[in-house]
C-alpha cells in the first residue's frame, strides 16, 4: 500500500494519464516495481527519518551556495507553497517551477528539468 501511495502522490499528471513522451513508458506502475525491489525497511526507515527531522528551514538560511531550487506544479509531496517558503529561507536562491509535474520531475519531463538546470549553471560563466 505504501508503494501505490507513495506513486500516486510523488507523480503528476504525465504519470497518471499515461501522457509521458517515451512511448510506453507507464511511471507509475514501473516506480511501483522499483520500489518494491528495496531491501525491507529501508522506505520505512526513510520516510520516518523525514518526518523526523524538523531543522530543514533553519538549515537552509546558512546554506551559502547558489542554489535553484525545481518544483513541480502538481507536486503534493512539497507542495509549491511549501517550496517557495524553502527557497525564501535559502539567501539569494532561485526558482523555477515545471508545469503539470509532481514529485518526480526528472521523470515526468526531463526536458525542462534539464532547461532549468543548464539555466542557473550558465548563469556563473563569464
Amino acid at each position: 500500500l505504501a508503494y501505490d501511495l507513495m506513486m500516486d502522490w510523488g507523480t503528476g499528471p504525465v504519470g497518471h494519464f499515461g501522457r509521458h513522451p517515451v512511448p510506453g513508458i507507464s511511471l507509475i506502475p514501473g516506480g511501483r516495481n522499483l520500489l518494491r525491489m528495496e531491501n525491507s525497511g529501508v522506505l520505512g526507515n526513510d520516510l520516518g527519518l523525514c518526518n523526523d527531522y524538523q531543522s530543514g528551514m533553519e538549515s537552509a538560511t546558512k546554506v551559502c551556495c547558489p542554489t535553484l531550487c525545481v518544483m513541480g506544479s502538481e507536486d503534493k509531496m512539497t507542495p509549491v507553497r511549501k517550496g517557495l517558503e524553502l527557497a525564501a529561507a535559502i539567501p539569494e536562491s532561485k526558482t523555477e517551477i515545471i508545469p503539470n509535474c509532481g514529485h518526480m520531475m526528472m521523470l515526468e519531463n526531463s526536458d525542462a528539468a534539464l532547461k532549468a538546470l543548464k539555466k542557473h549553471l550558465q548563469s556563473f560563466e563569464s
